[in-house]
């Protein structure tokens, strides 16, 4: 047996002093993930720093704590620098920090977190400027990683819901160096290529490999974009500041495409609905001229009827103009046979005066005819004129339209419709469908 005995707090002061003296870890750097922080109310900062397979119990005092810029929470990926030593009196050993910095993902957070608010405060990422999407698209256009997954998703589900659309792709690197400048110089390409939507997408991944979707140049160039995009990068949890920019931020690159497109399904059924109405509607207007047709020849049988009774009764005064001069020369040659000689009134200027009133006679009759005729005519023609005045046709060519509700009944106040309803407005040389969005009243 040693007749060596050492004591507890020799034993803790051999080891404290193997430590101090080994320059191997006093100064070092160590990362590790910070578990169980503690701000003590003295001011120091206890905490453990661990990996996968390990755990380090840290201090770091007030006076230390104090000048630290950055104060960490549970979970951070941190870089300390400080040395290892032991904690005599209870024989403990833990890393003395002096400083403390992000790292790793926590670093790349604190980052993003600043440009974040950077852009925010400058209105980037406001409601204000997000454009629609156009209801729909016939161009496409898709920035994503040549032969990705992400590409795939997108062709398989425009093919499905929008087949009618073509898709044009604009490949580029989406990790890594050069990724972010390819990325901006696709977004100006896409914009300037005439599309009616554009999706930027890509694949699930680390907070590290979706970077180039958070770097500024990328972001601002999604902001300045003139074309509607919708961005689809990563996984339903994950989101980048290109999320932020986008007009639309979609979970997954499926979902993107599916915001960007109709359902072709839907579509066919509205245009069938449009269809039906659209011939309900003309055959209702077929049947209002139908009817107008047949009011106006009954006003023209009516016309002709009365005309027909004026003639019978000018030839009837004829025929008893006729007579009357028959009688007078019958009368005539009588006197004539009665009186031989010293004549009263002389026989040729009887017979002519005769003549002078049949010729009368005859004129006034035909005058009568003639504006009676002129009289039916002028008010035959007034008819028609008020009957196109009062045309509906007429009314839409001067600038109104005719409001039909969903069942194709006419709109005639606000209290028949309701927001969110699709209107048909009949105009002069067409139909607008209509969304009602907001309802205003007169009365109000």
């Amino acid at each position: 047996m040693n007749k060596n005995v050492w004591t507890v707090s020799l034993v803790n002061r051999h080891i404290k002093e193997q430590f101090e003296y080994d320059p191997e870890i006093q100064g070092i750097l160590v990362a590790g993930e910070i578990s169980n922080f503690t701000a003590h109310s003295s001011g120091h900062w206890y905490f453990t720093l661990k990996d996968t397979a390990s755990r380090l119990s840290c201090v770091m005092f007030k006076s230390y704590a104090q000048r630290n810029p950055y104060v960490p929470k549970h979970g951070d990926k941190v870089l300390v620098s400080g040395s290892v030593r032991v904690f005599e009196p209870n024989g403990q050993y833990q890393l003395y920090c002096v400083q403390m910095v992000p790292y790793g993902e926590g670093e790349l957070n604190r980052k993003l977190e600043i440009l974040r608010q950077k852009l925010q405060a400058e209105g980037l990422f406001d409601d204000s400027h997000k454009k629609s999407l156009p209801a729909y698209p016939e161009k496409i256009g898709v920035i994503c990683g040549e032969a990705t997954a992400a590409y795939q998703d997108v062709k398989r589900t425009v093919a499905r819901r929008w087949p009618v659309a073509e898709i044009i792709p604009f490949f580029s690197l989406v990790q890594g160096a050069g990724a972010k400048e390819m990325l901006v110089e696709k977004i100006h390409e896409a914009d300037n290529a005439g599309l009616d939507v554009i999706l930027i997408v890509r694949g699930g991944g680390s907070l590290e490999d979706l970077w180039s979707f958070n770097e500024e140049d990328v972001v601002r160039a999604v902001f300045g974009m003139k074309t509607p995009v919708v961005s689809g990068v990563g996984h339903e949890s994950d989101t980048t500041l290109v999320d932020y920019a986008a007009d639309l931020r979609a979970s997954t690159p499926t979902a993107a495409a599916e915001h960007a497109t109709p359902d072709i399904d839907d579509v066919t059924e509205i245009l069938e609905d449009l269809r039906n109405r659209l011939v309900n509607r003309i055959r209702a207007i077929s049947a209002e001229n139908s009817l107008r047709e047949d009011l106006l020849a009954a006003k023209l049988l009516r016309f002709a009827e009365m005309f027909s009774a004026k003639k019978k009764e000018t030839d009837l005064l004829k025929n008893r103009l006729a007579s009357s001069c028959r009688t007078i020369y019958q009368n005539e040659l009588i006197e004539v046979r009665n009186y031989k000689t010293g004549l009263s009134v002389s026989i040729k200027d009887r017979m002519s005066e005769a003549r002078v009133n049949q010729t009368k006679l005859q004129s006034d009759v035909l005058h009568a005819a003639h504006m009676f005729y002129e009289k039916q005519s002028s008010s035959f023609r007034e008819n028609v004129k008020l009957l196109d005045a009062y045309s509906p046709l007429k009314i839409l060519a001067r600038g109104y339209g005719a409001v039909y509700d969903e069942k194709g009944k006419t709109v005639r106040t606000v209290k028949d419709i309701h927001v969110n309803e699709t209107i048909s407005v009949r105009l002069t040389d067409g139909t607008v469908l209509s969304e009602i969005k907001e309802i205003k009243s007169h009365e109000q």
